[in-house]
Order: structure tokens, then sequence, then C-alpha cells
């Protein structure tokens, strides 16, 4: 999966959860314009806070790899 389908995916989620860039960014650790980066597929490689992020949208590696975006119940 490419970095931009990845991020559309992040975006999907975080709107999901009815969360804002902020919050995640605070969340995770970062500035809230990393994840917007990120969203936007403006990274070239999955970054180094990626397992935070998951963690902080309660989802897996397995959420960007699906056809279909499906949120956890």
């Amino acid at each position: 999966m490419n970095m931009k389908e990845m991020g559309k995916r992040a975006r999907h989620r975080r709107r999901s959860l009815g969360l804002t860039c902020r919050d995640v960014g605070k969340m995770v650790g970062i500035a809230t314009g990393n994840i917007s980066k990120f969203e936007m597929g403006r990274l070239k490689k999955a970054p180094t806070y990626l397992h935070k992020l998951l963690k902080a949208m309660d989802v897996t590696m397995d959420y960007f790899q699906m056809e279909e975006i499906m949120d956890k119940p």
C-alpha cells in the first residue's frame, strides 16, 4: 500500500473517532502538522511514529491493508 492510501485511511479512521489532527498529535506526541502530512500522503516512507499512531486510533497495520475501509465496532 502506498503512503497516500495509508494517509487517506488514517484520516478516515481519525474522523470516525471524532478526533482532530491536534488530538491525535497530542496522543502520539508529535506536531499536528506531521499528522496532516501523513494523512495527505506527503511522506515518502512510513513515519517513525506509526506504531503510536495505530495504537491511538485503535487499529492494527491490517487496517491499512484491507481492500475496503471497515471500522471496528
